[in-house]
């Protein structure tokens, strides 16, 4: 049950960060997010989806760590109350 709780809380804060990319202007989009916005291609966007912790820890965007933290306490909370 922990793992199902955490690969659903990374997903969703991989979710986050990459659609707050996608969003940026076109300007201020890293290239993963200029792949799919121009070119239509999802394999980049996937990728820095599943793999998005680092990324975030490098520019610096703390938002969806926050969502992985909170995400994953409220999965534990709702866990234990069903347990």
């Amino acid at each position: 049950m922990t793992a199902i709780i955490l690969v659903v809380a990374y997903g969703l804060a991989g979710l986050a960060y990459v659609m707050g990319d996608v969003g940026e202007p076109v300007i201020r989009q890293p290239a993963y997010a200029r792949e799919y916005t121009q070119r239509g291609r999802r394999g980049p966007l996937l990728v820095a989806g599943a793999l998005w912790l680092p990324f975030a820890v490098q520019r610096r965007r703390w938002g969806p760590p926050l969502v992985f933290v909170i995400a994953a306490a409220i999965g534990f909370a709702v866990a234990g109350l069903f347990a």
